[in-house]
């Protein structure tokens, strides 16, 4: 030990040197898995337990593959979320309608005596961060494709997923297609109308957007699943025994517990240079769910949205978000996400508290804010992000028995209890459908089927975007260019 430790030289001890105390412990390496399976046979083990082996492999692979830490913590990336206080939330001139048969209080906000309490006033509105889960997910930037070099604007990435005049061709001719195969198959009762309802009819479709069709059958009830479903595999059944009626199946979502059945088929136009058209075909002329005619909340949605409305951008704005929600896979409501409409209404709700659309119940008297004419595309879309993480924040303030609703009606949020229709305790966020709030009265979430790991993720995602605006990096945001490429 001492010669190992430099005291020793070919003389003996050297002058002025200490032998150092031999270490009752000296380091060992850890055995491997082949020595440590040795040690133990030798022993007179005859092998490993579970535990044992496990444990000896994750020696040898955190030996071969050292695990490197991420710099920095999650309180590094968000500490406090650059957030602004909601517009929406102040009360506005000129509300008066009351959610649900409830009288609005003194300050002009929605109360609910059994919950909320005499007098109680719309949510506040502090700086808030994220949530820890959501900041989590925030740290992880998003996936670049490695193909993609990112398009150069937002105003690109709208104009490349805009409709062609070849689409729009195409979906005309697979409407005229449409409707006089179904005067072959239907006889007795008659398909008497074609209910076109969706994106289409909101003015926000896409290069490719699937069109939403209800079949109405004349004063015939069609909300029971089992009718529904047996007027659309008569349908099915009838495409696929004719070949050359150009369409085919691609999906049947016919079962018992589905609470909308429909069924997922293609068109195939005769013209080469036409694209195929894929149809959401469902039945009945009203929502089973709330009783609200098909297409009337597509038609509100619309008069937000005209080119001639109160602000000509919207439109493509919405356009912008479905375009994120799609390339980040946060647009199906089976997977547990925002579907179509919520991801609309949302937008919406955004561009209300900026002062660039009114609320509904405020149409006639909305006067659009100084700064409405100077904002662009980039802007809007970040306020849409930055609307979402509010309302993050925000639903962490309501209290276990309510939750957090956005309303186009009134342009604000409220807190909705957990008794009242449509609200239920997994219900993470409401989305109220405008359409049945007017016509019906009654309350129906559009994000029912929001999961809340899957909230998070959106909020995350949404995060992490206005990180990526701000520095410009537009590949993060849109890694999937379309099939033909970023337009100018």
């Amino acid at each position: 030990w001492p010669l190992r430790q430099g005291c020793i030289g070919p003389s003996g001890l050297l002058p002025g040197a200490m032998i150092p105390a031999v270490p009752t412990n000296p380091p060992r390496a850890k055995p491997t898995f082949a020595q440590a399976m040795a040690q133990k046979r030798a022993g007179g083990e005859d092998g490993f337990s579970q535990q044992d082996a496990k444990r000896a492999r994750l020696d040898d692979s955190s030996r071969r593959h050292p695990v490197i830490p991420r710099a920095g913590p999650v309180a590094a990336v968000v500490a406090h979320s650059p957030l602004v206080p909601m517009r929406a939330h102040t009360p506005q001139p000129g509300y008066q309608a009351a959610p649900y048969g409830v009288q609005p209080n003194a300050h002009g906000s929605p109360a609910f005596p059994h919950t909320m309490g005499k007098g109680a006033s719309p949510m506040p509105s502090p700086r808030v961060p994220l949530a820890p889960r959501a900041a989590m997910r925030a740290q992880s930037a998003p996936v670049t494709h490695r193909y993609s070099r990112g398009p150069a604007t937002v105003e690109a990435v709208v104009n490349s997923f805009r409709p062609t005049p070849a689409y729009d061709e195409a979906v005309q001719e697979a409407m005229d297609e449409l409707l006089q195969f179904l005067g072959r198959v239907y006889h007795n009762p008659p398909c008497t109308n074609l209910i076109l309802f969706g994106s289409l009819l909101q003015n926000s479709y896409l290069e490719g957007s699937d069109l939403d069709i209800s079949l109405a059958f004349g004063d015939l009830d069609l909300s029971a699943n089992r009718e529904a479903c047996s007027m659309l595999r008569q349908l099915q059944s009838a495409i696929a025994s004719d070949r050359r009626c150009g369409f085919s199946v691609r999906e049947a979502r016919l079962s018992a517990t589905i609470r909308v059945p429909i069924i997922c088929i293609v068109y195939s136009p005769h013209s080469p240079r036409l694209p195929p058209v894929e149809l959401d075909i469902s039945v009945g002329a009203v929502t089973a769910s709330d009783g609200t005619r098909k297409g009337f909340t597509d038609e509100m949605i619309g008069a937000f949205l005209k080119e001639d409305g109160p602000f000509p951008l919207a439109a493509d704005v919405i356009r912008l978000v479905k375009i994120f929600a799609k390339q980040h896979v946060m647009n199906e409501a089976f997977t547990g996400f925002f579907n179509s409409l919520s991801w609309t209404v949302v937008a919406i709700f955004a561009l209300q508290r900026c002062g660039l659309l009114p609320a509904w119940n405020d149409w006639d008297s909305f006067k659009p804010s100084e700064h409405a004419q100077s904002q662009d595309l980039v802007s809007c879309f970040q306020a849409v992000l930055r609307t979402i993480c509010d309302l993050d924040g925000l639903r962490m303030q309501v209290s276990p028995e309510e939750r957090l609703c956005v309303s186009l009606v009134s342009g604000r949020t409220m807190t909705v209890p957990l008794h009242v229709q449509g609200v239920e305790p997994r219900t993470t966020i409401v989305v109220e459908d405008p359409g049945a709030r007017i016509e019906t009265d009654s309350l129906n979430n559009c994000a029912r089927s929001l999961k809340p790991h899957c909230w998070s993720s959106i909020c995350g995602r949404c995060y992490s975007a206005m990180q990526a605006l701000q520095a410009g990096d537009l590949a993060s945001i849109f890694p999937r260019p379309p099939s033909g490429g970023w337009r100018a």
